[in-house]
């Protein structure tokens, strides 16, 4: 406790607060998710961050939470040496193997991404999208997309995915409350470009619920709180878009853990849905977040 600030404020420099390596750990934050009615988590942890698909076995099993692994590569900087070299053709072999009781891990993947995108996109990367989009088209799975900064960079994802074969209405763009803003302060929470991009049908997903520290921010783009997070989805649901709303925590550091002070997997289905409430958004509003949207995103 004397440093959770310091750690907080400067995690990078804290390489032992950085990787979730205890499945005890994990475990104990997914029966708190458990406890408050939590059923089902994704882990978007692809080749390039270090997935561990038995350790996802493990934490399900102990916590009686199910769990949805995922296919896929993060951005370019981040992955095996030789993912370059294949061509689509045999990455979408591999990405389909992966989604199979074939895979290499024992542990069959339910959903593709996140797909790490740069700005400007990588060819690597490209190339990559390409081929998930087209496992996607195959085996009907939902598809999750990482964009590079700015609204043109997330629109540019989803033209790859359209013009690749891929099912626009069953991709999530992530990190959507930073990655599509480009305006400096004052003008960060401007709603319009998350209008924009709800115009293609893909599915937004604000998943940064819990991370409410300026300090995270390296520029001039503001991260916003969990309430202007709420503000935004009340704004796409009064546009109409309340069916293409997914809510996240992108917990994927240690020092989130509820065992160092951080919010957790717990979180939403405790303080958001709290504060959702109070903000006036219903329990059937509330159930179409957190229920009925990820499972049509996941299963159609």
């Amino acid at each position: 406790m004397s440093n959770l600030g310091d750690v907080r404020r400067n995690y990078h420099f804290y390489a032992e607060a950085l990787r979730i390596t205890d499945i005890d750990e994990v475990v104990e934050d997914a029966l708190l998710f458990k406890d408050l009615g939590g059923g089902c988590i994704v882990d978007g942890t692809v080749h390039g961050m270090g997935p561990s698909p038995q350790g996802l076995v493990e934490v399900s099993r102990r916590s009686g939470v199910h769990i949805v692994a995922s296919a896929g590569y993060y951005l370019y900087p981040y992955l095996p040496p030789d993912i370059a070299a294949l061509s689509e053709d045999e990455l979408f072999d591999r990405l389909l193997c992966e989604l199979s009781d074939e895979s290499e891990s024992g542990v069959r993947a339910g959903v593709l991404g996140e797909i790490g995108l740069s700005g400007p996109v990588h060819p690597v990367e490209e190339k990559v999208l390409r081929a998930a989009a087209r496992a996607q088209a195959e085996t009907g799975v939902g598809l999750a997309v990482h964009p590079g900064p700015g609204l043109d960079e997330a629109l540019h994802a989803v033209e790859i995915v359209e013009e690749a074969g891929g099912d626009v209405g069953r991709t999530a763009i992530l990190h959507v409350e930073h990655r599509l803003v480009e305006a400096p302060s004052p003008g960060s929470f401007d709603t319009g470009p998350f209008l924009r991009l709800a115009e293609t049908g893909c599915y937004l997903s604000f998943d940064l619920f819990g991370r409410e520290e300026s300090y995270r921010q390296g520029g001039q783009v503001d991260l916003p709180n969990d309430a202007v997070r709420v503000n935004h989805l009340a704004t796409l649901v009064d546009a109409g878009y309340g069916d293409r709303l997914l809510l996240s925590h992108d917990l994927t550091l240690r020092w989130q853990l509820s065992r160092y002070g951080g919010y957790g997997f717990r979180h939403i289905p405790d303080s958001v849905v709290r504060l959702m409430q109070l903000k006036g958004l219903g329990q059937e509003l509330i159930d179409q977040f957190l229920v009925e949207n990820p499972a049509r995103w996941l299963i159609g």
